[in-house]
């Protein structure tokens, strides 16, 4: 979203003032992608212009800019979503969360402005419930609370996005996956459909970025997302996967 402190984040990594940082929303018009090293390790950001709703949009140049905006998304391996703690979750903010989603792109959730916050022992469990509320399509993401103006926290995003890659990359063993697969089937089997319940005899992992699995069985056009859900929660649980979407498809057999 526009005029949430994402230039003012990438300034503070890098130390200068490289992007121009302005009060007013869409100070950032495209796309600027930077390179960066940290702890060794190089990084490149790309600082895309905020993407509003088209409502809002105005003229041809910003609806060229979000279009870039977006692909630039789509190229990424992770998208860190950027929020102002002091304003309240948006409907553009939840639509760029359900597009990141949707894309397979592991994602860090960033919470900005964290100076401005009053805090006693209670303020961060009620935003992480908070974020997790209004924001359910990432609730497996990492968030972290950070300040553009003081530097809080500011070189945590690197450090949680290279850990986040790495839940992004990581393949699972069969027999693993096989072993739990197992465990969950005899501890909660499918739900009948119409008198006919799925049998899901075999997992594998066939690719990762995102990590996508694909379950061998009888009637597994059957299962439902629930059930589904259940499968993905226990990978996480036992996997990790930490920031990053778990795909799962079915193959009769």
């Amino acid at each position: 979203r526009p005029n949430v402190g994402k230039s003012s984040i990438i300034n503070n990594l890098l130390g200068e003032e490289r992007m121009i940082v302005d009060d007013r929303p869409g100070t950032t018009r495209d796309a600027v992608n930077i390179q960066i090293v940290h702890d060794n390790i190089p990084f490149e950001i790309v600082d895309t212009a905020g993407m509003r709703r088209k409502s809002a949009i105005n003229d041809e140049l910003e609806s060229a800019t979000v279009k870039r905006a977006i692909h630039s998304i789509r190229q990424s391996d992770i998208a860190a979503l950027v929020l102002d703690v002091t304003q309240e979750v948006a409907q553009q903010d939840k639509a760029i969360a359900k597009f990141i989603e949707r894309q397979g792109k592991a994602s860090v959730l960033v919470i900005n402005k964290w100076d401005l916050i009053e805090k006693d022992n209670t303020t961060h469990p009620a935003f992480m419930d908070k974020f997790d509320a209004q924001l359910p399509q990432l609730d497996y993401v990492p968030r972290v609370f950070v300040s553009a103006v003081t530097g809080q926290r500011v070189t945590q995003i690197l450090a949680t996005a290279l850990e986040v890659h790495r839940e992004y990359c990581t393949h699972i063993p069969t027999p693993a996956l096989n072993e739990l697969l197992l465990e969950l089937r005899n501890a909660h089997p499918p739900p009948r459909v119409k008198g006919v319940r799925p049998a899901l005899k075999y997992i594998t992992q066939v690719e990762t970025k995102p990590p996508t699995f694909l379950i061998f069985g009888r009637n597994i056009n059957r299962v439902g997302q629930p059930y589904e859900s259940y499968l993905v929660n226990n990978i996480r649980s036992e996997f990790g996967f930490h920031g990053t979407p778990i795909r799962i498809f079915y193959r009769r057999s």
